[in-house]
């Protein structure tokens, strides 16, 4: 039998052992991988999605290299941390040593976490870990500010860019890395 890993796949997995059935748990997150090993389960570690460089970094750069005409840099994804401080390498700085005007806003506990542990706290990350309520109580009016969003280069929400520049603000929207479907399953 196969099941996902959540809190239901992993009730399932120890339901149907004890009925003596093989179980096989799909799940991408390595903690739950090992809590349905520790139930018995066989896993396949198949991730969602593999997370690459964007078809062009020039965008990106371009926006780096301006970082101190920003007012802000809005992250939604750890994804977005981790390219941006990249390339921010690359250019010979880091997200700990940008312009002290360029405040970070962040969307989620993890997003903000992977800041923290570069030296670089979010400034602002909103009372509930989604776009909307980033938006809903985003510290500042969007009314002439220049908001720097690095994000995935296909797919995603455009929700953000879109409200902040209805309210005013400058966006500036580059695509930091891309996300595709595995070219294979894991043998």
């Amino acid at each position: 039998v196969g099941t996902g890993l959540g809190l239901i796949g992993l009730l399932a997995v120890q339901l149907l052992r004890a009925q003596g059935c093989r179980v096989l748990g799909i799940d991408f997150d390595s903690t739950k991988c090992e809590l349905a090993r520790s139930f018995g389960a066989e896993v396949v570690d198949l991730p969602a999605l593999v997370v690459g460089p964007p078809d062009e970094w020039g965008p990106l750069d371009d926006a780096l290299a301006e970082l101190e005409h920003f007012h802000w840099l809005v992250f939604s994804s750890g994804n977005g941390v981790e390219a941006v401080e990249q390339r921010l390498k690359r250019l010979g700085s880091c997200l700990a040593h940008r312009p002290k005007s360029l405040k970070l806003a962040a969307v989620g506990r993890k997003t903000a976490a992977q800041l923290e542990a570069l030296g670089a706290p979010a400034d602002f990350i909103p009372p509930a870990f989604v776009a909307d309520s980033l938006l809903e109580h985003f510290p500042a009016s969007g009314w002439g500010l220049r908001l720097l969003l690095p994000r995935v280069q296909s797919g995603g929400r455009t929700l953000l860019a879109e409200a902040f520049a209805d309210a005013g603000a400058r966006v500036v929207e580059v695509a930091a890395y891309e996300s595709r479907c595995p070219a294979a399953l894991p043998e």
